[in-house]
């Protein structure tokens, strides 16, 4: 089933993860309320978490939407996106889920939402918001936890505090407690008011957690400015005309050459810039990044140019392999 709600502008980003997907140890979603993380339980709800990553993956939770709050209890996402059209789309199921309950449904626990109390959804899950062991019982159902929140819990509240509206009327019961961003009556509802996941990830490396201080690993020394961490980058830039910044870079592309974008929000401001530095010259629009470790090859003087500002791309131009 389809349903219109606004005629969105949308660019469809390609996550391209480093490592054996299915072996990450956690998955991030990028909100348009901000960011969170979960530890995946892989032990005792494998069914779950291997379902979970293939509906990362594939992209299906791309421009998805939190469709349903209950403060106090839960809010639900991965059931529904918003095409480029404008209309929900229900995500396609990957397949029966069974039951693995394992983990009391307590406050910061992730669980498989269901299509009835027997019946698992393969696309569906929601947070819990509070204590909500209830569900662990059998005729609640027994819901199958299968990650814990460990980064961006903050997020999850704040999205529990925005406005509830009732578009039931309008697009079925599965929208009737739907939360809302600033819109002044649900009339008024577009895709700036929905709750929406940008962007979803697998990775080994937490948000903040790389060492030495841009780097994912110690495997080699830390002669390089960065690395490529899970399908990222993060480094310091001198902008200039602007200062010194902090920034992470998503790997997007690689035909024929790697493209990569800005993260939203990554570009932060530093008090002072180390000795190895990338520079951006915004009248060349060229970014020069000194050395990018990738496994165990290391690129130096890498070159790329912006070449789409409306999403801050930047294409690879040159390099020399070390």
């Amino acid at each position: 089933m389809r349903y219109n709600v606004v005629r969105p502008w949308m660019v469809a980003m390609l996550l391209l993860a480093s490592g054996p997907a299915l072996a990450q140890r956690y998955v991030c979603m990028q909100s348009s309320q901000g960011e969170w993380c979960m530890e995946l339980l892989r032990d005792s709800a494998p069914q779950a978490v291997d379902n979970f990553l293939l509906n990362v993956e594939s992209g299906s939770y791309t421009n998805n939407i939190v469709h349903y709050s209950l403060p106090g209890y839960f809010i639900k996402a991965g059931a529904y996106n918003i095409a480029a059209d404008g209309y929900f789309d229900p995500v396609v199921s990957k397949g029966v889920i069974g039951s693995e309950f394992g983990h009391s449904n307590v406050r910061g626990t992730v669980s498989m939402d269901k299509i009835n109390l027997a019946t698992n959804s393969s696309t569906g899950f929601f947070f819990n918001l509070d204590d909500n062991s209830y569900l662990d019982l059998e005729e609640f159902g027994r819901f199958t936890v299968f990650a814990n929140v460990v980064y961006g819990m903050e997020v999850i509240d704040k999205i529990e505090s925005l406005k509830i509206g009732d578009l039931s009327e309008t697009f079925g019961s599965h929208f009737g407690l739907l939360p809302l961003d600033g819109a002044a009556n649900t009339s008024q509802v577009g895709r700036s008011n929905l709750v929406l996941i940008n962007r979803a990830y697998s990775t080994n490396v937490l948000p903040g957690a790389v060492v030495f201080p841009y780097q994912c690993s110690q495997t080699f020394s830390n002669d390089v400015l960065t690395e490529l961490c899970d399908g990222s980058v993060t480094f310091p830039v001198n902008v200039e005309g602007a200062g010194p910044y902090e920034v992470t870079l998503d790997l997007v592309g690689s035909n024929p050459s790697p493209v990569l974008a800005i993260r939203p929000d990554s570009l932060k401001p530093m008090a002072k810039l180390p000795t190895s530095h990338a520079v951006y010259n915004p009248a060349t629009k060229m970014l020069l990044v000194p050395s990018v470790r990738t496994g165990s090859i290391i690129y130096d003087d890498v070159q790329l140019l912006l070449t789409n500002e409306a999403v801050r791309q930047f294409t690879v131009k040159n390099f020399k392999r070390r």
